[in-house]
């Protein structure tokens, strides 16, 4: 779930349950930053599907029985309820289809190579790939089987840091890779991957 699509579920989700905004803004009397409940909720549903997050989230309200009694805990009902959804593999003319549309269920994303990424910022063109760990549950288990150890330390895939290449490297993928690259910046990338170097 990116930023936008976490800003998304919430408002989905107080539109179902309006005292959660009035919780939130209690939290502020009681010394707590109501946006620093959100960035842990936002964490805590990271990798949750938007649409999965929905459909908790009105199962939630359809169930009174799956509605925890405290606000709090909220996100973390969500994102147990939406894994059920996403465990769930779904089937088109009988061919399996992929649970996560990023990696295909194969765990790591082709991107753009950082040193791509700093040499489009100059306006240069590298044409230099490399796999990261994907933000779904395979993704996350490679991360555990690259560095059993620390694997919050191997880069993974975050659309807001990496560009995916989907297919061949085509022209206007480079021209599209270019002006993202010019127009993100995309220095994050760079400095995640320039601890392993």
């Amino acid at each position: 779930m990116t930023r936008d699509d976490f800003k998304e579920w919430f408002s989905y989700h107080a539109a179902r349950f309006p005292g959660v905004r009035t919780w939130m803004a209690k939290q502020e009397s009681n010394g707590t930053n109501p946006n620093d409940i959100l960035d842990a909720w936002e964490i805590r549903l990271r990798f949750t599907d938007l649409r999965d997050a929905k459909k908790a989230s009105d199962a939630m309200f359809e169930d009174a029985a799956l509605t925890p009694s405290y606000y709090e805990k909220h996100a973390p009902t969500v994102a147990m309820i939406a894994q059920k959804y996403a465990a769930k593999p779904t089937y088109i003319d009988g061919q399996r289809t992929a649970l996560c549309g990023d990696c295909g269920d194969d765990g790591y994303v082709l991107c753009w190579h950082p040193e791509s990424i700093k040499a489009a910022r100059k306006g240069e063109l590298k044409r230099l790939t490399m796999a990261v760990c994907c933000h779904c549950d395979t993704g996350e288990s490679r991360k555990e089987g690259i560095n059993k150890r620390h694997p919050e330390t191997v880069p993974h895939y975050d659309p807001q840091k990496w560009r995916m290449i989907r297919g061949p490297i085509t022209p206007e993928e480079e021209t599209e890779f270019m002006e993202w690259a010019r127009t993100l910046g995309m220095q994050q990338a760079y400095e995640e991957f320039s601890q392993f170097e």
